[in-house]
């Protein structure tokens, strides 16, 4: 019996379940579990990578002021790293998403 087949479909029904079947439920929550917490720790993994101000301006097509109203409005906001001001390129890219989206 798959039972994440019957919660997929979003049915309203009684089961008579057997110790086999939640096992075996068990075993697919916990595999997919793993394979989320795998993810998880792949993504954190990743480089950081940051980009100066001049690269964001002309990846997003912006100008410098833009910039500094999206700090105050923690839309995008700088990290201060030695003295320079560099942002995320993930934050970047995620604006980058909401206007193709």
């Amino acid at each position: 019996m798959n039972i994440q087949k019957y919660l997929a479909d979003g049915a309203h029904i009684t089961l008579a379940v057997s110790i086999a079947d939640l096992n075996e439920f068990a075993q697919c929550l916990i595999e997919e579990a793993s394979n989320a917490a795998r993810e998880a720790a792949e993504a954190s993994t990743a480089p950081v990578r940051y980009l100066t101000a001049d690269e964001v301006c002309k990846r997003l097509s912006v100008k410098r002021p833009t910039l500094w109203r999206w700090e105050k409005r923690d839309y995008l906001t700088p990290r201060r790293v030695g003295g320079r001001v560099l942002y995320l390129e993930s934050d970047v890219e995620r604006i980058v998403m909401k206007e193709c989206v």
